[in-house]
């Protein structure tokens, strides 16, 4: 797993490239993450997305729309997420 960080004027943050989903858990807590996939990965494995708080979109380009950005949003609240949570893409 390689991990680059970004500085920016206000922090930072961490990108990690070529990472198994089993190492998902040793770089964020599941209390503290969302993690954001479409209905097919999502269908496709399942078992691994258990005990993940989880937002599962539509798949393909006539979605990535703003009413999409606005369902993750309301989903976020809901999830009660804040700043330290990490989002998983």
């Amino acid at each position: 797993m390689l991990k680059k960080t970004y500085t920016y004027t206000s922090g930072k943050v961490d990108v990690y490239f070529d990472a198994a989903f089993g190492q998902l858990n040793k770089v964020v807590d599941k209390k503290n993450a969302i993690l954001i996939t479409d209905e097919h990965v999502f269908k496709a494995h399942h078992a691994k997305f258990k005990n993940w708080n989880v937002i599962t979109l539509k798949p393909g380009e006539a979605y990535k729309i703003q009413p999409t950005a606005d369902a993750i949003v309301e989903q976020l609240i809901a999830f009660q997420a804040d700043r330290s949570t990490v989002l998983v893409g």
